[in-house]
């Protein structure tokens, strides 16, 4: 995960340029077009490949299939979460800015405490299958298309 979130901070700058110059809702339909089938190959492919060892980095160490994939959805997490709490914010005006901020950091401080135990249930109704996660997440990515 260190991976992931190490490239979510490097685009995060450029993820807001890409906003600005093509549109903050196309910029996150982007992101959630490369992340949904990023969680389903995840998914689909074998501890063994996910596993492989592809490279070894200065920085990062050694760096599997996984730490890639990783990577990637790190960097298209970014066009996400940077543009959506300005794009939220467009929406309002400026007497409502603070409610729609309290919102958004609501529902995602919410999301936070409980992705965890819904992981966990999803692993333990399983049959501790951890791959489940990656299935439950490209149904939530999904969703969040609306």
């Amino acid at each position: 995960m260190g991976q992931f979130s190490l490239l979510l901070v490097i685009c995060a700058l450029p993820a807001g340029a890409i906003g600005g110059k093509i549109g903050r809702r196309t910029s996150l339909i982007l992101g959630l077009l490369v992340i949904a089938p990023i969680f389903l190959i995840i998914y689909l492919l074998p501890p063994s490949v996910l596993t492989l060892t592809l490279t070894q980095l200065p920085v990062l160490g050694t760096v599997p299939v996984i730490g890639v994939l990783l990577m990637v959805l790190g960097s298209v997490w970014a066009l996400v979460n940077i543009n959506v709490l300005p794009m939220i914010l467009d929406m309002t005006d400026d007497a409502h800015i603070g409610t729609y901020t309290g919102l958004y950091y609501l529902s995602f401080t919410l999301a936070a405490v409980i992705e965890p135990n819904l992981n966990g249930w999803i692993v333990q109704f399983s049959g501790n299958n951890y791959a489940m996660i990656m299935l439950a997440s490209l149904g939530f990515t999904l969703a969040a298309w609306e």
